[in-house]
């Protein structure tokens, strides 16, 4: 990208037209302008986020998880707890500096600490005990497992803080306030956003479900099939089926916008009509629109985009149609937005780099939210970007610039269960030989934005079964499992390889083993055997990856469709979309893909969800993707024009 804008300068620099500016640029010019690109200016330095900011989302991201925590976090109310925080997060950064182990700074942490623990003990948190381990009664196990799940939190928010904060406050100053002051805000923000939260409370001890959904442009098209088609199966489903929920939905750029038709559907209170325009909506929208529905172009020079301070426009496009969408979709404050289930925008803040994931439960106003949403989907210098998300100013920007699959922030608000659509192949999307240095750009642009997808996806799955680990850690030591012989016993039973003892009258059966299934596309799927009346232990982590596939099947073509002008059968590369190009042809066929690998990993996404769908063949989803492309032809899709109005002054 950056080297991209340093040709784009180039060749204005040379005030001449563009196929004659290229071909008296030197390869000096070129790596004389890449070389000055990120040549500072005199803005000083950057606002980076304050502690606080920092502790508000270390606590958010580790201890509002959507479980009957409401209990178990009243002990945040405290008024010493910031004073304990505090002195728990400089212990760790002590210990962790001598490297010594910080377990004594979190004993006294939580009240645990003997005589002498080696370390200051002045504060501590007030946890009620664990229950015998005789105890029939379930409801004192989910507040037991909430208790734990509370302390493991609080275990990482402190050592996350040990390791930033006080390195900006330093560790060796008596003035404790500034560390003090950001747990104070922290705890205050967090009672806040777990009470605004849509659901915190499963009376069916169900696991929490949540979609993400990756960015694309056009190429959003499949996972919107993907996701009408599992609707669709749902929706006949019926009775049987109407439990079945998703909780948390997080998208990123165009997955947003797929996220926020979903969030329609699942509504508390929505009724049949209201859920068939969602369905309605989502095959509408990404196989009917063509570029003048979504965008316009600005009137702007080049000089005007890298150069000039004062001007008007920042982007070559600018999204009015979409903006128009956003807001008609969104419903009102409190029984659209705020309503379940809750939705996380990304956006990147421009002057300090950071990603903000919005949450719909903490928005504070409707044009927030669609300054939020919008912010998700303005790319860098093809959009004009977000100037405002509620009270926020600044320069918002795509929330894929750092977060191209934004499934970190719903793991950690408490997802048990996470469906992932990606509308780009696990390897990349095959391109031809290259032709020019041009070809190998863009290429290496296309790669970039993958690879962080891949990372990100594989690093939250990650994390989220070292969590559960870190819980069970803390269940082991609440009901005296940790009293190991050695090192070598401590980590055999903080691994789960441990029967419970035979007095124990609940539970007879071993502890439950991570076991990792390795076919593809599931990176990670964790199983655990049947448990008995002993809930104590996490239902754990299951995925499914739904990527856009690379081979089209030969049955697959009854529902696809050549784009006029080309024959018969479509071939892949006739699929995908280049930059803002929306073609209600292509679309089509990206979306009745979308629709058709759904149905083939049917199964498979019904397991994880825990759904109850009844999979159909693949001849249902052709006879249903017939009957959406009659109303396409009726509605003359295929025939719109690609052209693209300008804005109006």
């Amino acid at each position: 990208m950056r080297f991209g804008v340093a040709v784009a300068c180039a060749v204005w620099v040379c005030g001449c037209s563009l196929e004659a500016a290229t071909r008296s640029i030197s390869g000096h010019d070129v790596l004389k302008a890449f070389n000055g690109a990120s040549a500072p200016d005199d803005a000083g330095s950057p606002d980076f986020p304050a502690c606080t900011r920092l502790a508000n989302g270390i606590a958010a991201d580790e201890l509002a998880q959507v479980y009957d925590t409401a209990r178990a976090l009243e002990v945040m109310d405290g008024g010493e707890v910031p004073k304990a925080l505090t002195d728990a997060t400089r212990c760790v950064a002590r210990r962790q500096s001598l490297q010594q182990s910080d377990q004594p700074c979190f004993a006294c942490l939580f009240g645990t600490a003997g005589a002498d623990v080696g370390v200051p003990c002045t504060h501590h948190l007030v946890f009620p005990p664990p229950p015998p381990l005789v105890q029939q009664d379930p409801s004192a196990w989910k507040q037991e497992r909430d208790v734990e799940r509370v302390q493991a939190g609080l275990q990482r928010a402190v050592r996350s803080m040990a390791q930033t904060c006080t390195v900006l406050s330093g560790p060796d100053t008596a003035d404790e306030s500034p560390l003090e002051r950001a747990w104070t805000g922290a705890r205050e923000s967090l009672m806040r956003y777990q009470r605004a939260r849509p659901l915190t409370v499963h009376p069916d001890d169900r696991p929490v479900n949540a979609w993400v959904l990756s960015g694309g442009a056009a190429n959003g098209a499949f996972s919107a099939g993907a996701v009408w088609w599992l609707l669709q199966q749902r929706e006949a489903c019926g009775a049987p089926c109407a439990n079945d929920r998703v909780d948390l939905l997080s998208g990123a750029s165009t997955g947003t916008l797929i996220a926020t038709i979903a969030k329609n559907y699942f509504r508390p209170g929505a009724t049949i009509a209201e859920r068939k325009t969602a369905i309605d909506d989502l095959s509408d929208k990404y196989t009917c629109s063509a570029n003048a529905d979504l965008y316009c172009e600005q009137n702007v020079t080049l000089y005007d985009l890298f150069f000039n301070p004062a001007a008007s426009k920042r982007g070559l496009i600018d999204f009015v149609g979409v903006r128009q969408l956003v807001k008609e979709k969104t419903g009102d404050l409190a029984h659209g937005i705020r309503s379940g289930p809750e939705q996380f925008a990304s956006t990147v803040d421009y002057q300090s780099g950071s990603v903000f994931h919005f949450s719909s439960s903490r928005i504070e106003s409707q044009t927030a939210w669609w300054g939020a949403l919008e912010g998700s989907f303005v790319e860098p210098l093809a959009a004009e970007p977000v100037s405002r998300v509620g009270l926020r100013k600044g320069t918002w920007l795509d929330g894929g610039v750092r977060s191209g699959l934004p499934i970190s922030t719903p793991l950690r608000r408490g997802a048990d269960r996470a469906v992932v659509f990606v509308n780009t192949p696990f390897d990349g999307i095959p391109r031809p030989r290259m032709r020019n240095v041009g070809d190998i750009v863009f290429r290496s642009i296309e790669l970039f934005s993958l690879q962080p997808i891949l990372g990100e996806l594989a690093e939250a799955e990650e994390e989220k079964v070292l969590t559960r680990q870190s819980e069970k850690e803390r269940c082991l030591e609440r009901l005296g499992f940790d009293h190991a012989a050695d090192a070598s016993d401590l980590e055999r039973r903080c691994s789960l390889d441990l029967a419970l003892p035979a007095s124990c009258e609940v539970a007879k059966t071993t502890l439950p083993r991570w076991s990792v299934n390795a076919s593809a596309p599931k990176a990670i799927q964790v199983t655990q055997p049947p448990r008995s009346g002993l809930d104590r232990l996490q239902s754990p982590y299951e995925g499914s990856w739904l990527f856009l596939p690379t081979e089209l099947r030969n049955s697959w073509q009854a529902s696809l469709h050549p784009a006029p002008g080309h024959q018969a059968p479509v071939e892949w590369k006739d699929l995908n979309a280049t930059g803002y190009t929306f073609d209600p042809n292509s679309m089509w066929n990206l979306f009745a893909v979308g629709a058709l690998v759904a149905n083939e990993r049917c199964e498979e996404v019904k397991a994880t969800l825990n759904w109850h769908l009844t999979c159909q063949g693949e001849a249902k989803v052709h006879e249903a993707l017939r009957a959406q492309r009659t109303q396409f032809e009726a509605k003359r899709c295929g025939q719109k024009s690609s052209a693209i109005p300008a804005c109006a002054p």
